[in-house]
């Protein structure tokens, strides 16, 4: 069998290969920040997909293909996940589900059209992808539904702001779902900043904290008293106590 590092892969497989060009949202739109700081994130995410990739050994037909596979389908989730954060209405709800499944599309053209995949290389490729763009259907709903909480909240709410005690464990999440993902997401990623972090709980649409009154784990970040907050709260979790 040929050496499997001579395989020249699709143009474009290890690029960020954004599907978006520029910022769709003008400047005085709050929209544009969003989607400025989670495209951030997801090119730097992009580009760790790529590098772990390139340093994973292959033995075989078959872990190639499983390898690029694999490799469309994340960054497929990487884009999903940064364009789901500008879904703040229904109507941006079918805007998205046509994009989810015009970006599957694209990507399986690419594939068909570099010549690297099979028939039914394509075919499991396809299937993988139609099951995500399902996912990330349900996903958009959960994620709206969510934001329409947090404000109805914060309205209800004693209109002086009030912040936690770093040293308290109970952080008033929407849901404990979102402190174990939180942690698990700190645990994987030892080595990034806590600013870093902050933009791959964005990308992973985990809750704030609703005591902090932000919507987004980077604009809390910015908030000077509030990043004193985090910061001690991403050092607990790394030491994983």
């Amino acid at each position: 069998m040929a050496d499997t590092n001579e395989v020249s892969l699709p143009a474009g497989l290890l690029s960020t290969g954004d599907p978006v060009i520029g910022n769709p949202f003008p400047a005085s739109d709050p929209r544009h920040r969003v989607w400025y700081d989670a495209s951030l994130s997801a090119e730097e995410a992009v580009r760790r997909l790529n590098s772990e990739f390139m340093k994973t050994r292959v033995s075989d037909v078959d872990s190639l293909v499983a390898w690029m596979i694999g490799l469309v389908v994340q960054k497929f989730d990487v884009w999903a996940r940064r364009s789901i954060q500008v879904v703040w209405s229904d109507d941006e709800i079918r805007s998205y589900e046509q994009w989810l499944l015009r970006h599957a599309n694209a990507l399986l053209d690419e594939c068909r059209e570099a010549g690297h995949f099979s028939p039914d290389t394509l075919l499991e490729c396809r299937s993988r992808l139609i099951e995500r763009v399902r996912w990330w259907k349900v996903e958009a709903r959960t994620y709206l539904a969510k934001k329409r909480v947090r404000p109805a909240r914060a309205t209800n709410a004693n209109a002086q702001r009030k912040f936690p005690n770093p040293k308290r464990r109970n952080e008033s999440y929407n849901s404990p779902a979102d402190f174990v993902r939180r942690r698990q997401i700190v645990l994987q990623n030892v080595h990034l900043t806590a600013k870093q972090l902050c933009g791959i709980f964005d990308a992973n649409i985990i809750s704030v904290p609703e005591s902090w009154h932000e919507v987004t784990w980077v604009n809390a970040y910015k908030n000077r008293r509030v990043r004193a907050l985090i910061q001690t709260m991403i050092s607990t979790d790394k030491s994983g106590k």
